[in-house]
């Protein structure tokens, strides 16, 4: 795959933090235009996340 600028560990973080404010989708929306990365991608790990809490 296509390796992204920032690790996993750090968008988790960031989605963790966006998620206590925001809804799921909008937190994916959110860190995908802050970290570049694909929102489909993002949003995929978000619900992982969201699935673990």
């Amino acid at each position: 795959g296509e390796v992204a600028e920032l690790n996993e560990v750090d968008v988790k973080k960031a989605l963790l933090t966006a998620m206590q404010t925001m809804r799921v989708k909008d937190a994916a929306t959110a860190v995908a235009g802050a970290t570049g990365m694909a929102r489909r991608d993002v949003y995929q790990l978000a619900l992982g996340l969201k699935d673990e809490t």
